[in-house]
């Protein structure tokens, strides 16, 4: 929760994706864990906000209404329950499908080709 409340606070800031790309770096590239505050707090000197800022925001409740409200509105309206997850729509919204997970490439290529035809539009693969 807390590397999501400290995510949502740098929105604020116009710097979400910097502090993103620093956390996922640390979290999936070099094994930390996103409930440690050092990794979290050395993300965010990395994204060059305020770190004495941040670190007072993770001492406190901040936050915390608008992750719930994310959790539920990803998990409830979204049917998002893991990751990776990819979402294939149109912008008109006809068509949607989700891929939960590591997928193969059969089913990424029979949703994309289950996507097109929705549109009218042929789709071949070739690997």
């Amino acid at each position: 929760m807390d590397s999501w409340r400290l995510t949502l606070w740098a929105e604020k800031q116009g710097a979400g994706e910097s502090l993103i790309s620093a956390i996922g770096r640390r979290y999936f590239e070099e094994g930390l864990r996103l409930a440690d505050h050092a990794m979290l707090l050395s993300a965010v000197e990395e994204a060059k906000l305020n770190t004495t800022a941040a670190q007072e925001l993770l001492g406190s409740s901040a936050f915390q209404s608008e992750v719930l409200e994310h959790y539920r509105w990803a998990v409830e309206e979204q049917d998002i329950r893991s990751i990776p997850v990819f979402i294939i729509s149109d912008p008109a919204r006809t068509f949607r499908k989700a891929i939960h997970g590591s997928s193969s490439v059969d089913e990424f290529e029979s949703i994309l080709s289950e996507a097109a035809s929705s549109q009218g539009v042929s789709c071949t693969t070739e690997l």
